[in-house]
């Protein structure tokens, strides 16, 4: 359902309720933030905008990373216009920069590796979190839906299912922050490996390489490869930003949709002409935040 055919909905439901009542009623807000942040999906849409963030930090990385790389090679370019003499230093520094681009691309892959380990280490963990969530918060909705309860019973109890629902989401922010601390104490460990062996494999090169005649067609090769290899790179990390991002406005985009149907219906019930998104700046105005969540999870349970 389109947002504008919800917010149709929304001023035939405050034009009914006006010719209904005959006279003006109290105005009413919600807080759009704190609904959005109870919707079922809004865990999945905070996991899509941290994977986005990493995303797009990774790629300013790599922009550094190989702005370097190919300063250097065009600073040995010219190291050998200007004098042979300097040739093995330009050879040591071409094979480092070779060395180091194989290990970049070692280095990407090593992300996906470390994210299956960190999955399997620690998927059943989250199985248990999410069963334990299931059945607390299934009991809770029986009780609310099975039981005759008295209007302070039920509004007991749905506080109750809210501050369940919230102490299990809070118990899996708190593991996705562990397996993320896990991934990132693994990965420290794989990059200091990493700069272990750039700097043992430069200290080979220094120590055994000898002077050479120049072989310029074969330098020439390396910086012509160069441009396509980053490309290759940046091809694939824009392709990746651009999914999360649609992924991302989506959901974004579902949620608030929900949002507007929740807001719709309790307007519509209580019978206020406006449902405000913030305290009006004169006059008094019912917080109505509240009852907007609990329709927002009706409608998700039916």
């Amino acid at each position: 359902m389109s947002r504008f055919l919800v917010m149709m909905m929304l001023l035939a439901a405050l034009l009914t309720s006006a010719c209904a009542k005959g006279q003006p009623q109290q105005s009413a807000y919600f807080n759009r933030e704190q609904v959005v942040q109870q919707h079922a999906d809004y865990a999945q849409l905070e996991e899509g905008r941290q994977q986005y963030a990493k995303l797009v930090g990774q790629e300013k990385a790599y922009q550094e990373r190989f702005r370097v790389q190919l300063e250097c090679l065009q600073d040995l370019q010219q190291l050998e216009a200007l004098s042979r003499a300097d040739y093995a230093e330009a050879e040591v520094q071409t094979r480092i920069a070779e060395y180091i681009a194989r290990e970049d691309y070692a280095l990407e892959k090593q992300y996906a590796v470390l994210d299956q380990q960190a999955e399997e280490k620690y998927a059943p963990s989250r199985k248990v979190l999410e069963a334990q969530a299931q059945n607390e918060l299934f009991n809770l909705r029986l009780k609310l839906y099975v039981m005759n309860l008295k209007p302070e019973e039920r509004a007991k109890l749905e506080e109750e299912y809210l501050a369940t629902r919230g102490a299990r989401e809070q118990d899996l922010e708190t593991w996705k922050q562990e397996r993320q601390n896990y991934y990132q104490q693994e990965l420290d460990k794989y990059c200091v490996a990493r700069e272990g062996r750039i700097a043992a494999h430069e200290q080979q090169l220094r120590g055994s390489l000898e002077p050479q005649p120049v072989r310029a067609e074969s330098f020439i090769d390396q910086l012509a490869s160069a441009p396509a290899y980053i490309r290759k790179i940046f091809i694939a990390l824009d392709d990746k930003i651009s999914k999360q991002q649609a992924a991302n406005a989506a959901l974004e985009k579902k949620i608030n949709q929900d949002v507007d149907l929740a807001v719709a219906k309790v307007s519509h019930d209580e019978g206020y002409p406006t449902l405000l998104e913030a305290p009006p700046e004169q006059g008094q105005a019912v917080d109505v935040t509240r009852a907007v969540v609990q329709q927002l999870q009706k409608n998700k349970d039916k």
